[in-house]
């Protein structure tokens, strides 16, 4: 079950249980061969291709995401926490050019995600938290039903 709250300052955030302990959860994120099964896998069209990934303080992943209609999606993260195996957060710089090549969106400043795994019996509760800070509400809408299909996807990562 996924639940979300919209935020008005721009903050976006997700939460979600998996049937799965904490430890397996967080390999999800720590290895990319898991985090390819679901991040930013929440539309089926889209070509993902991991451009880096180093999962470390400092570290960071890549991703090039295009889309059948030729939108193309540059997303870059740093790790900023690594906390085995509660919480992780990475910076967020997405630049988004359409099919004839123009920027349609690039961020000025990074942002931040928090993921914090908290423990549930044999389940994880999964909070996700963006602070987007001075974005506009549609696109913190677009944000939040992105995230929201991440985690669909990484509940059904994790448990396959």
């Amino acid at each position: 079950m996924t639940s979300t709250t919209p935020g008005s300052t721009g903050k976006v955030e997700v939460r979600r249980t998996i049937a799965a302990p904490r430890e397996r959860v967080f390999e999800a994120f720590a290895r990319q061969e898991q985090m390819d099964r679901w991040m930013c896998r929440d539309a089926a069209t889209h070509v993902i291709k991991y451009l880096q990934f180093d999962f470390r303080v400092g570290g960071g992943f890549a991703l090039d995401i295009r889309t059948p209609d030729g939108h193309i999606y540059l997303h870059r993260s740093t790790y900023v926490e690594i906390k085995r195996p509660e919480k992780i957060a990475f910076t967020w710089d997405l630049e988004h050019t359409d099919e004839a090549g123009h920027k349609v969106m690039h961020h000025p400043q990074q942002t931040i995600v928090t993921v914090e795994l908290l423990a549930r019996g044999d389940s994880t509760e999964v909070v996700l938290s963006h602070d987007l800070g001075a974005t506009p509400a549609k696109e913190r809408g677009d944000y939040q039903r992105g995230w929201t299909g991440c985690l669909e996807k990484l509940a059904e990562a994790v448990n396959a």
